[in-house]
């Protein structure tokens, strides 16, 4: 299944802790997002469910 970065980005930032996400910074301006293996599994339900109710996953 080929989904976007975006569509990755744009679930991965409705995500709260609890559901596994992080946010890491490290000692430069920048950070990047993490996931627990809960959160990769939550990612999976939410493209699954994206899926399930037929909205594209491929948005560019």
């Amino acid at each position: 299944m080929a989904v976007s970065e975006d569509l990755l980005l744009d679930l991965a930032l409705a995500m709260e802790p609890e559901d596994g996400y992080l946010a890491v910074y490290g000692p430069s301006e920048g950070g990047t997002t993490a996931f627990t293996r809960n959160g990769i599994e939550r990612l999976r339900e939410l493209i699954d469910e994206r899926q399930q109710i037929d909205l594209p996953l491929n948005t560019f």
